[in-house]
């Protein structure tokens, strides 16, 4: 982008195709729950920090949780919800390592339509001058739902050099309803994307 140093890259992909594992390995760290099930049901905007932090909006609040403290920023507003969630944040042991942690928070906010992890990047290749920002997409077909297609528009407005990224495995490959629904996002997010430099990895 001719007026910004901030790359956004999009992975997207079917379940299980290994998008979060992707991902780790650039973090280099495991932080983002791979299993072999539908894990990621929201988009998870990563970013490089110097420290760990997690964010999210709530019913209209935003919440911060910085892992240095290992506990959420102390809120105003107080919703039944609200309490409800923090205290199951709360229940995640602080002495934990630090991966496990995040690990954890994610699988609690997991139906959260979109949360931010900032982390720095260990042993990361990637250049110091260049601000990547990674998008951890759901699952291809859920990824086809007008919340996330409307969060995704949003995050990427304003940017022309977004980098789609597709992850596939060789059973996915084969079908054309899942490769259509792929192309489908891409071309949904506009100029955002360039779909030009789409990268498969399988």
């Amino acid at each position: 982008d001719a007026v910004s140093n901030e790359i956004p890259v999009c992975v997207i992909g079917v379940y299980s195709a290994g998008k979060s594992a992707f991902l780790n390995a650039i973090i280099g760290r495991e932080l983002l729950p791979s299993h072999e099930r539908e894990t990621t049901a929201k988009i998870t905007k990563i970013v490089r920090a110097d420290t760990t932090c997690i964010r999210f909006t709530y019913s209209g609040t935003e919440i911060k949780l910085p892992m240095d403290t290992g506990r959420p920023a102390e809120n105003t507003v107080h919703t039944p919800e609200l309490d409800v969630l923090l205290e199951q944040l709360n229940r995640i042991d602080g002495n934990l390592p630090e991966e496990q942690q995040v690990y954890q928070i994610l699988e609690v906010v997991n139906a959260l339509p979109m949360i931010t992890l900032e982390t720095p990047f260990r042993k990361s290749s990637l250049p110091d001058d260049i601000r990547f920002v990674f998008y951890d997409t759901p699952g291809a077909k859920t990824m086809d739902n007008p919340e996330h297609e409307e969060i995704l528009k949003r995050e990427l407005l304003k940017r022309s050099n977004g980098l789609p990224v597709f992850i596939a495995n060789m059973d996915s490959i084969g079908k054309p309803d899942v490769i259509d629904t792929a192309i489908s996002i891409v071309e949904k997010a506009g100029t955002s994307l360039d779909k030009r430099n789409t990268l498969l990895i399988i």
